[in-house]
This record gives structure tokens, C-alpha cells and sequence, in this order.
């Protein structure tokens, strides 16, 4: 059973955040498809901390949680933690009250690019990684870190993964990179626009097409690794947004409800 297409996503209507569920004897999946809010009064997080104590009073003595984009450090306030790291940060300190393990089944940088480099220009793919870490630093609350600062961490991070070279980790590199692409001077505040080329969904540009590709790649092995540790006898409690959820749901209940 493949993922669900992104053609097919498109002619269906969704509500977020979306919620599905997998059950055998003794063990459980639960996939939250979260909308990525900051907001620590945001009703998801209601609804997401219900789910999870009923999660953890299920008998199987083997549960993990899955969360997007890396684990986060551990911030014992839970509304600075959904502040500065949205649902990522709620996990970790409701697992951790817990002793549940948490991790992030992401693919490997170096993997990623490889695949996307067989389709798309280098200069398309360092700015669909770029304007992600754009949308992330939007996405705080104020203060905000740096963003100069921020940005240049990030992409320091895909040189150590062996992915950029060093002239390529700069800002002032990746706003020569935004004009080349657009034509148009680079504003970091301007989310509306970094939400719509770093979007996988509607195809409207060069960059919404690296991002789709991306999103494909990732949404396989997320679903991959679901799948390993739920037939490891694991009870898996999964957070990533609510298209990875919609995408993945097909795949995931053919595999493990047969």
C-alpha cells in the first residue's frame, strides 16, 4: 500500500488537528496531526494531553514517543516549552513525567539531499532547507532568538552533516540565493510567503516541488520507522503535522491491522 498522494490529499477535505488510532491486545497507536502552534492556550493541546494519558495508562510496559523535526531540550515550564518548541516541546515534558523514551524518526540529512539532488538544482534545495529554519524562527514567540544568528546555526549544523560546503552556510549567502530565485529583496518576517514555497501540498512554484519531494522521502521513513517499532511490540504515540498524519494513515493501517 503506497502513501496517500498528494493529488489525492488535495481532493479531500481534512480537519486539523487530526487524530487517528491503531489498537490490538494490549497495544496502541496514537497519530496526533498537529497544527504547529506556539500558542501554550491553543485547544490542541487540550485534546493532546487527554490522548496522551490515556496512551500511558495502556498496560504494555513498552512505549515510545515520536515527535517531528528532533527532540527538543527539556523545558520544565510546559507553556515556555509550547512557546518556543510547539508540540515537540509539550512531549517531551509529558513523556518525561512519565519515563517515557522520546525520539524523532527523521531521515538522515545526507540521505535526503542525495535523493532530491537526483531531481532539483543544489541552489533549490539549500532554499527549501533554508526557509524551513525561516518558518521555525517565525514561529517563536518574542523576544525572538537572532535571526541572523538562528539561521547560520542551522545551516552550520547541514555542513557538519556533510551537506553544505562552509561559503554556503552564511545569510548573506542564502539572500543572494532568494533574489536569484525571486527576483525580489529577502524580509525574514514575511511568513506568509516561506508558508507557501515550503509547503509540499499545492504546487506553485520550483521550491513547492523540492518541498514535496522532500515531504515523500520523509513521510516513507517516519512511516517506516512506525511501523519497525510497533511490530517491536512498542505502544507508539506519534506527534507531526496534521498532512504527514492524513498521508501516512493509509500506509500505516494497511501494514498494522492485518
Amino acid at each position: 500500500m503506497p502513501m496517500m498522494s498528494y493529488d489525492e490529499y488535495l481532493s479531500q477535505k481534512h480537519q486539523f488537528p487530526y487524530f487517528f488510532s491503531i489498537k490490538k491486545p494490549n497495544q496502541i497507536l496514537y497519530y496526533f496531526g498537529e497544527i504547529h502552534s506556539v500558542d501554550p492556550d491553543d485547544q490542541q493541546y487540550v485534546t493532546m494531553r487527554k490522548l496522551f494519558e490515556e496512551f500511558s495508562a495502556n498496560s504494555n510496559p513498552k512505549k515510545i514517543v515520536m515527535v517531528e523535526g528532533g527532540v527538543p531540550s527539556f523545558i520544565k515550564d510546559i507553556n515556555l516549552a509550547v512557546s518556543q518548541h510547539s508540540a515537540p516541546g509539550f512531549m517531551v515534558v509529558l513523556a518525561a513525567d512519565k519515563s517515557i523514551p522520546v525520539i524523532s524518526p527523521e531521515p538522515n540529512r545526507a540521505y535526503e539531499l542525495k535523493e532530491l539532488q537526483k531531481e532539483f538544482p543544489r541552489q533549490e534545495i539549500q532554499y527549501y532547507y533554508f526557509i524551513r529554519s525561516v518558518l521555525q524562527w517565525n514561529r517563536y514567540s518574542e523576544p525572538k532568538p537572532d535571526f541572523k544568528t538562528y539561521v547560520e546555526e542551522r545551516l552550520k549544523s547541514s555542513k557538519n552533516e556533510g551537506v553544505w560546503d562552509v561559503a554556503e552556510t552564511s545569510l548573506d549567502y542564502m539572500k543572494k540565493v532568494h533574489e536569484t530565485l525571486f527576483q525580489e529583496p529577502f524580509d525574514e518576517y514575511n511568513q506568509q510567503f516561506f508558508a507557501k514555497n515550503a509547503s509540499p501540498v499545492r504546487l506553485l512554484g520550483k521550491i513547492n516541488e523540492v518541498a514535496r519531494r522532500s515531504s515523500e522521502i520523509r513521510d516513507k521513513y517516519i512511516a517506516d520507522q512506525i511501523v519497525k517499532y510497533f511490530q517491536e511490540g512498542y505502544s507508539v504515540f506519534v506527534v507531526y503535522g496534521g498532512t504527514h498524519a492524513v498521508v501516512q494513515e493509509p500506509y500505516l493501517k494497511e501494514l498494522l491491522e492485518s
